[in-house]
């Protein structure tokens, strides 16, 4: 997305092909939804290159040119109308959504008063009722869309099946109603679809962590982090360092409960026994106290990085979002210093067992990062 947000010439083609995507979903809105598929990525160069999108809005450009000039007042306003208010929402410069219906709400009034016009001069009546029906049943029918928030992402896959932003939000929103399995499947559909996408390897990455499944957690946050783009890259380093230490002090504690087995087998050994298992259990309470912490923690911000994506649309918004994907690393941040007790009280008990024994667990190696 970074070529999308600065002018250069190039964009004069993209401008092109906006103009007549725009125009044609005023005047045919055949799908409807908040995540359109064209152009979302900004994929360069095909996006910046000349093809039938771009000769289309290059005619429409022409014929608009010449109508404004040519024909009566009224169809000189519509025509004007349309332009002016379609006319800084062309991508010159792009800001998160390169698509967005609500930019032809107020264009498409333009619209609308050149085909009445042209219908009423022209003595075209019947096309004039034939086109209003068809656009209040496309009104109706899109209604329903609205009426919960997973009919919402339930109408925009349906109109738009090859959306894996609609698909992974509408994981999102099967997550929050508690269900895991669905929301899953379509955060696994999501990836199938575009492994670029790193959004949904990242809930992926969340729900396996959640789960316990480190490993399966970790090749999803380290494939998040590989994406072409990759959203909340310094965020999502952090939490790659800390799940490493978690998956670094799971085979400490498990160690350290191996020791723990052995010398139980051995009466003189008793009181050292008596004390480590006093110590593992300590562990396993904080560990207790975290689990219900960190899922709910993990869940918050999936959600409240929807909502970034959803918010960062426009150039005044940015900023906001900006100031919400930092409270989101400041809450890690708090999170991080929790499990930083549980470590160190591994670390201590581990570092106890090698002092205190000629045949200490062998010292497990740090993981890779990225």
């Amino acid at each position: 997305m970074g070529q999308s947000t600065f002018f250069h010439w190039k964009k004069i083609v993209v401008v092109f092909k906006t103009l007549y995507y725009y125009t044609k979903l005023i005047f045919f809105p055949k799908r409807m939804g908040l995540y359109h598929t064209f152009g979302y990525h900004y994929e360069v160069p095909s996006i910046e290159s000349e093809d039938k999108y771009f000769w289309a809005g290059v005619l429409l450009f022409c014929l608009g040119a010449i109508g404004i000039v040519i024909v009566p007042a009224p169809a000189q306003f519509s025509i004007a109308w349309f332009v002016a208010f379609i006319f800084m929402f062309l991508n010159w410069i792009t800001i998160h959504q390169f698509v967005s219906e609500r930019y032809c709400w107020i264009p498409a009034f333009g619209a609308c008063l050149l085909v009445a016009w042209t219908c009423l001069t022209y003595h075209l009546l019947p096309i004039f009722y034939i086109v209003f029906g068809i656009s209040l049943m496309r009104t109706w029918a899109h209604i329903p869309t609205f009426d919960n928030e997973l009919k919402f992402y339930d109408s925009n896959m349906w109109n738009f099946p090859n959306s894996e932003v609609a698909i992974g939000n509408k994981g999102v929103t099967l997550m929050r109603m508690g269900m895991v399995g669905a929301a899953h499947d379509m955060w696994q559909i999501g990836t199938r679809m575009n492994k670029e996408y790193d959004v949904n390897w990242y809930n992926l990455y969340s729900i396996m962590k959640s789960n316990g499944q480190l490993d399966m957690a970790r090749s999803h946050l380290v494939t998040a982090l590989s994406a072409r783009t990759c959203h909340f890259t310094d965020m999502w380093i952090k939490e790659l360092v800390t799940l490493d230490n978690i998956m670094v002090h799971s085979i400490r504690g498990n160690e350290i409960k191996t020791y723990l087995d052995k010398i139980q087998q051995d009466p003189t050994q008793k009181e050292q026994a008596d004390n480590l298992q006093k110590a593992i259990q300590d562990i396993e309470k904080m560990e207790d106290l975290l689990k219900g912490e960190r899922t709910k923690r993990e869940q918050d911000i999936a959600k409240k990085m929807a909502e970034v994506m959803q918010t960062a649309e426009n150039a005044v918004q940015s900023k906001t979002a900006l100031e919400q994907e930092k409270k989101l690393m400041e809450q890690m941040t708090s999170y991080d210093n929790i499990m930083l007790n549980k470590f160190n009280a591994i670390d201590a008990v581990h570092k106890a067992i090698k002092e205190r024994t000629s045949t200490p667990p062998a010292v497990s190696p740090p993981l890779p990062l990225v």
